[in-house]
Formats: structure tokens, sequence, C-alpha cells
């Protein structure tokens, strides 16, 4: 993920990318917990590395689920580049990211995308 984003240069919680940039403090953190739940990291874990409690880690992976249907919708409407918010901000990184695992794990992230998010 490290590539993908803006990060703050001196960031209080682990994960926050600069807000003048990316628009959103959070950004990275709502991805982060999105892909983690994909591929099956427990939540507690995801949790203590974050430093975030329990309804915290569900906003986020909540965030995350409704921007990547919305993302997919837009996607297919052909109208995604129209919008610049954290709907599509979030569903164009964690598309970057799909594709930087797909090229380091030389396996396809978007068939498990798919199921796991039922679009």
């Amino acid at each position: 993920m490290r590539p993908q984003f803006i990060w703050h240069k001196n960031p209080q919680k682990k994960m926050q990318v600069n807000e003048d940039f990316e628009g959103n403090l959070e950004l990275a953190r709502i991805v982060f917990v999105g892909l983690a739940d994909m591929y099956g990291h427990k939540q507690t874990e995801v949790m203590e590395y974050l430093d975030c409690g329990y309804d915290t880690y569900r906003n986020k992976l909540m965030n995350f689920r409704e921007s990547w249907r919305e993302g997919r919708r837009r996607e297919n409407a052909g109208v995604l580049r129209e919008y610049n918010d954290n709907t599509s901000k979030i569903y164009i990184k964690t598309g970057l990211c799909l594709n930087a695992i797909k090229y380091s794990s030389k396996s396809n992230p978007y068939l498990k995308m798919e199921q796991y998010i039922q679009v």
C-alpha cells in the first residue's frame, strides 16, 4: 500500500495520509481494513495494529464495502472519473493496491474481491 498513498510526514496514527493531497486522513486506514478483512486477517489483529476500537473498525469496514459497491456502479456507468469524493478515491486506491498484490503475488485478487463484496 505504501506507494499508492501520500503519507503524513509525522503520522500520529499508523497509516495516516496527508490530508492536503488525499482529502481524508483516514483513506489508507479504510482501504487497509477492507483489504485485511477480504484476505481473512483477524479483526483483533487489525484493530491492534491500527490502535482502534471495535466501533471504529466496523465503521471503516462498512465505509470500504459501501465505497467499493458505489465505485463499481459508477465505473460500470462510465461516470467514475466525474466524481472526486471519498467513495471514488477509496475505489481507485483499492484497485491500485489490488494491482500491486496481483503483480507481487502473481495471483488474481479480483476474483476474491468479487466473491467477497458480492457485487
